[in-house]
């Protein structure tokens, strides 16, 4: 049996909504040549609804108690069939509907790893993002983990260390590009996801799980850019305290291509 091209991984808990969107982002694409695998963690808010109501355009549902999202994206890990996978986060969607399509179209086949670039979107402001190869002065995620299609035989080989609850992403692109796994750059703005995300805002928690990563391989370089970059942070955010949102925004422009007001 032919595999698929890709599968597609949403990992939901209690999102109803955000889980809707982001399925119909997904059914929405002009390229069919994917699964959808749905793993929840039980939710209790009517996306179990949602699922059942959408169960012959779901490939395949896990619904039990899970120990976090990393461990829940590697249960998908486990019984996704394809050459490719990606992971979407609820709320998560597809740039515009023929993104598969035009993956589809390139040939990747010696690659690895594909990453892309990522839309931040708000009802405030939305900002491009572009994805940044791994070096070895990579101390923070490079590129956006809904941005990146994976070989899934990759992944499950490796799968995701849950013992790091915000930083597993990160852990295991690091061991990929250390295990000169082939990584190439995908010039296409591949997803649309939200800010204040997990890992935005325990920023300062990923930051001391990536130190501790780095600590596990002596590289005390990069522990020491951490601290600085965990310094940096703080003064900016003091400096938010008082400024006006107007102001923050604007420094959101500075900081940042593509910037722009809805």
């Amino acid at each position: 049996m032919k595999k698929n091209f890709l599968s597609i991984i949403i990992v939901s808990l209690n999102d109803k909504k955000n889980f809707l969107k982001t399925l119909k982002s997904i059914l929405n694409q002009k390229n069919r040549n994917y699964e959808i695998i749905v793993v929840d963690g039980m939710s209790s808010d009517g996306t179990l609804d949602l699922i059942k109501k959408y169960k012959n355009k779901i490939s395949k549902t896990i619904i039990e108690k899970d120990a976090g999202i990393y461990h829940a994206m590697n249960k998908g890990i486990k019984i996704s069939d394809s050459i490719w996978t990606i992971f979407m986060n609820c709320g998560d969607i597809f740039y515009n509907n023929k993104i598969l399509k035009i993956f589809n179209e390139k040939n990747y086949i010696d690659h690895d790893i594909v990453f892309g670039n990522t839309i931040i979107s708000n009802k405030f402001y939305k900002v491009f993002i572009k994805g940044k190869y791994f070096s070895k002065k990579t101390v923070l995620m490079p590129f956006c983990h809904q941005s990146s299609f994976v070989k899934t035989k990759f992944l499950k080989k490796i799968n995701f260390n849950i013992k790091y609850k915000l930083s597993a992403d990160f852990n295991f692109f690091l061991k990929a590009y250390n295990m000169k796994k082939n990584f190439v750059y995908f010039d296409q703005k591949i997803s649309v996801v939200k800010p204040g995300g997990v890992s935005d805002i325990f920023r300062h928690k990923v930051i001391n799980e990536n130190m501790v990563i780095f600590f596990n391989q002596n590289s005390y370089k990069n522990i020491v850019k951490l601290l600085l970059i965990k310094l940096i942070d703080k003064i900016k955010q003091l400096i938010k305290y008082f400024l006006p949102i107007k102001i923050i925004y604007g420094l959101i422009e500075l900081k940042h291509n593509g910037f722009s007001l809805k």
